[in-house]
């Protein structure tokens, strides 16, 4: 059961940009924040990507989401991630890690 003041994150990896939004336990729109995602074209009909871009791209719009909503980080009990491109999630070294 969830609190009043709890706090829950839906999160859009796309192909051109991160989308968060934040919502209260009525599911009532809080607060949305975008963020441009870098692309990379070496040639033509190619298109890369950073993880580490992507990665400071959701932490951003995350931050700007909750501090347009004006709630804690602590007070985020929910996080539901969609991520429509092709994510690899790397850590130090460019090890792959779990999201």
């Amino acid at each position: 059961m969830s609190n009043k003041s709890d706090v829950f994150a839906g999160v859009d990896v796309g192909s051109g940009s991160v989308r968060v939004g934040l919502y209260n336990a009525e599911g009532r729109r809080l607060a949305f924040a975008v963020r441009s995602i870098i692309q990379i074209r070496p040639k033509a009909l190619f298109v890369e990507q950073s993880s580490a871009d992507i990665w400071e791209a959701t932490c951003a719009a995350m931050r700007e989401a909750r501090l347009a909503a004006g709630v804690t980080a602590e007070s985020v009990v929910g996080i539901g991630v969609d991520a429509t491109c092709s994510l690899v999630a790397v850590g130090v070294g460019g090890v792959p890690v779990s999201v």
